[in-house]
């Protein structure tokens, strides 16, 4: 993954949905760390990769909608 192309993607997206910047970010590190502040979160999702960053969302997510 490329950290400046994952963040700028994500950005994107966030905008498009008229979400805003910091409760998307802190959304989505919640659902990767289990936390609202770190360090970056990109850099996380780099380090953890797709496949496990994917499955804690998706494990996040299935909590949320309980």
């Amino acid at each position: 993954l490329n950290v400046e192309n994952l963040k700028k993607d994500y950005v994107n997206t966030l905008n498009k949905h008229d979400i805003k910047l910091g409760t998307g970010m802190q959304s989505l590190r919640l659902c990767i760390t289990g936390v609202t502040s770190g360090p970056d979160l990109f850099t996380i999702i780099n380090v953890l990769g797709k496949k496990e960053s994917s499955e804690r969302i998706k494990i996040a997510l299935k909590i949320f909608s309980q």
